[in-house]
């Protein structure tokens, strides 16, 4: 995995388990990551942001159930 400028790890979970931030794919087609924190604590259906990979920046959101834009 990376390591951004703030020490979270970003990448794929592996066999090493997950790193901070895991690779995902944006509703508007970019590529970035989700914070694995946000996802463990969200609950139900809806979005949930996805940074770059510094962990700070928004570039999209990710959606987790069956919702719509």
């Amino acid at each position: 995995w990376g390591v951004n400028a703030n020490g979270q790890t970003y990448g794929v979970p592996n066999s090493n388990g997950m790193p901070d931030l895991s690779a995902a794919l944006a509703t508007n087609g970019q590529q970035g990551y989700i914070l694995n924190e946000e996802l463990m604590a969200f609950e139900g259906e809806g979005f949930i942001t996805v940074y770059n990979s510094d962990g700070t920046n928004v570039i999209g959101q990710f959606p987790i159930g069956d919702v719509q834009e």
